[in-house]
């Protein structure tokens, strides 16, 4: 393919056919949902159909290029599935007809405005910093040593068990097999379908829920206003509960509407299934909002009839929703050994007291010092969150990082979205379809159970460990329900005669609200986003160039595979650019558990201080196998290759400047030498 950035969002377009063409033979999409429905179940389902390849990959540790020749077979066979229906049934399209449909000058705006929005995506790109960093490290790590499931700043090998098994990555980097680009580049190209996939799956649910298409075009209308200037949408959390979130939401409430349908059982399992393997937290999120309304099905369904055959669906609804809690408890498992060569088992400061490594710099609270300072004594360990005690009368509940403080047996909401949300839900049990209202109140009421109803949320915490930014993830569920109910209310008592001039009102209505005088603030940032050039767009040619470039530069001066020592801001960075090992990392997406990671930070530390010996840093240096020093000076370049000169010149083979960079290489046999003679034969 040639290189240019169109061709990601190209084959996300491409990865599209093979999901389209199994809901329509499979007959899992309504027809009269229409094509945005397809859209949203088609990735769906495209998904669902690589999982198993993904997981055979990262099972047996096969290379990316077969994975990619699996997705170019998949979109391959769809192609010629669409191109043989229409050569079958030569469908037509007439557009007199289709222009005067109620639902059509609706979805033309909708439509028209998830362009612009996708547009401007794709020319911003995604979230550049943050935890952007480690996906995108991650993704080069899988291009670099195929499907594997390591801590990618380690060579140790250690376990990863956040993102274990991740369907996702591994697609971003089939596409960077398949597309050519960089990983970054795809990282921030994939923006925009992830635009496109959390319209389609509102629109989707409005479906479920409405059964009007216009009512549907306002929903997804509602997600691309919200969502308009969040950069962040193409994390796999975001789209955890902005898609898959919205779509396990949608099969719950389809199939208590619809228990008979094996249609439905299969949209519960497969959105439990392909989630788990994009995050696993969220998918246990979602099981935790679906599970209430499979059960009152389940409970509704036993009233009305005693039949096994009614009970059998639900039930399997049910073990389909559990096809995420594999994923979930190997995520939540101990960490095991490294499956690469372990560190040696004799560390080359176990012999020395507590003094001399006190003076080294090692922390006080270090295991080897506690236990001189105080032998047979307990060891500091380290802190853990603990939940403070609520008084008599109140209970306290942490949620995330705030204190949510209630009245003992008191219930409320400190949020006025969901509150209208509610309101709005318990207005539409006295109109039409008040079974989905209810059942959607249900999903609701249950998240508002976890979250704010103080024993409970307490509960969870502590399961957690204490970590209170794992409950304090669960609100963001809470938008898809406003987003739905809020542009559709307006419009749910009126008949359908009216939605062919009051739903293009509506949606026009929302874009004037959420970009006109209320909304000036971040009217301004829609317009700033539509005219910012970033890395994707034309006027970033030039930054992709010195991106490339700087990579290239690092694959000469840097042998691949090596362990460097670098500063803890530049590690996640040098991990994008190359195939590098590190000896510490303080970033907090390492794998966690690792028992080793204090000390790697203390060795670190000792090797790049003035005090430390020579011999002391040569051990140090000869048992991470370490054959690299990064360092960035800011401009301050004489005075960073002096220092470096002074720390690291007996082992120094070269030292080169890259712009604002230094790189040391170190002589493994100097380095041997002066770890076991303490001597150099240099002068």
């Amino acid at each position: 393919m040639p290189n240019s950035t169109f061709t990601v969002p190209l084959f996300w377009f491409l990865l599209l056919l093979p999901g389209t063409a199994l809901c329509h033979r499979l007959r899992l999409w309504n027809r009269e949902a229409g094509i945005m429905s397809l859209v949203g179940l088609g990735y769906l389902t495209s998904f669902a159909a690589l999982s198993p390849l993904s997981l055979l990959g990262y099972a047996t540790h096969a290379p990316i290029v077969a994975f990619s020749a699996a997705i170019a077979s998949a979109v391959g066979a769809g192609a010629a599935y669409w191109m043989w229906i229409v050569v079958r049934y030569r469908e037509r399209f007439h557009l007199p007809s289709a222009l005067r449909n109620a639902d059509t000058w609706a979805g033309g705006l909708v439509i028209a405005l998830l362009a612009v929005d996708m547009a401007a995506a794709f020319n911003h790109g995604g979230h550049q910093g943050g935890d952007a960093v480690y996906h995108i490290a991650r993704i080069r790590h899988l291009v670099d040593h195929g499907f594997n499931n390591w801590d990618i700043f380690f060579r140790e090998r250690y376990f990863a068990r956040i993102y274990h098994t991740n369907l996702y990555h591994a697609l971003l980097a089939g596409a960077v097999k398949l597309t050519g680009q960089q990983e970054y580049v795809v990282w921030l190209c994939t923006h925009a379908w992830a635009k496109l996939a959390c319209a389609s799956a509102m629109y989707h649910l409005g479906w479920v829920v409405f059964q009007r298409r216009a009512l549907s075009w306002c929903a997804a209308a509602a997600v691309i206003i919200s969502y308009i200037t969040k950069d962040l949408l193409l994390y796999p959390n975001q789209i955890g509960y902005a898609w898959l979130g919205v779509l396990t939401l949608a099969a719950g409430v389809h199939y208590a509407m619809e228990p008979d349908s094996w249609r439905a059982v299969a949209a519960v399992a497969m959105t439990s299934w392909v989630t788990a393997q994009v995050h696993a937290l969220y998918a246990l999120f979602g099981a935790m909002m679906a599970a209430p309304v499979l059960v009152v099905a389940l409970a509704r369904n036993l009233h009305r009839t005693r039949s096994a055959r009614r009970v059998l669906k639900p039930l399997l609804a049910l073990v389909g929703l559990g096809l995420c809690l594999p994923f979930v408890a190997i995520a939540a498992r101990e960490p095991a050994e490294p499956a690469g060569r372990p560190l040696p088992a004799v560390h080359p400061l176990d012999g020395l007291g507590a003094d001399e490594l006190l003076a080294l710099g090692v922390r006080g609270k270090d295991a080897r010092i506690q236990r001189e300072k105080n032998p047979g004594g307990k060891l500091d360990k380290p802190r853990r969150q603990v939940l403070p005690a609520p008084p008599a009368s109140r209970y306290i509940t942490e949620v995330g990082n705030r204190r949510v403080v209630k009245s003992k047996g008191r219930f409320r909401i400190p949020d006025s979205n969901g509150f209208l949300t509610i309101v709005m839900l318990l207005a539409g049990l006295l109109l039409r379809r008040q079974a989905q209202f209810g059942y959607l109140l249900v999903a609701l009421g249950a998240l508002c159970m976890y979250m704010f109803f103080p024993p409970l949320s307490e509960l969870l915490i502590a399961r957690t460990g204490g970590s209170g930014w794992i409950m304090g993830r669960m609100p963001a569920y809470i938008g898809p329900f406003t987003l739905l109910c809020m542009p559709a209310a307006l419009l749910f008592w009126l008949p359908r005669s009216l939605d062919r001039w009051l739903a293009p009102l509506l949606v026009a209505g929302a874009i004037a609200v959420n970009w006109g005088p209320p909304g000036r603030k971040r009217s301004n940032r829609n317009f700033e986003q539509l005219g910012r050039a970033s890395l994707v767009g034309a006027a970033g040619t030039k930054a992709r160039r010195q991106h490339g470039e700087h990579a290239r530069r690092l694959a000469e001066l840097m042998q691949a595979g090596s362990v460097v020592i670098a500063r803890d801001k530049a590690i996640p960075f040098l991990a994008t650019h190359h195939d590098l090992f590190f000896v510490a990392a303080a970033d907090r997406r390492t794998a966690p558990g690792i028992s080793n990671k204090r000390r790697r930070q203390d060795d670190q530390r000792i090797m790049m201080q003035r005090r430390a010996d020579v011999r002391t840093r040569a051990k140090l240096m000869q048992y991470y196998d370490v054959r690299y020093v990064h360092m960035h000076h800011n401009g301050k370049r004489d005075r960073m290759r002096r220092r470096l000169k002074r720390r690291f010149g007996p082992f120094m083979r070269r030292l080169a400047q890259l712009g604002n960079e230094t790189v040391v290489e170190l002589d493994p046999k100097k380095v041997r030498l002066i770890a076991e003679k303490g001597e150099s034969k240099e002068p």
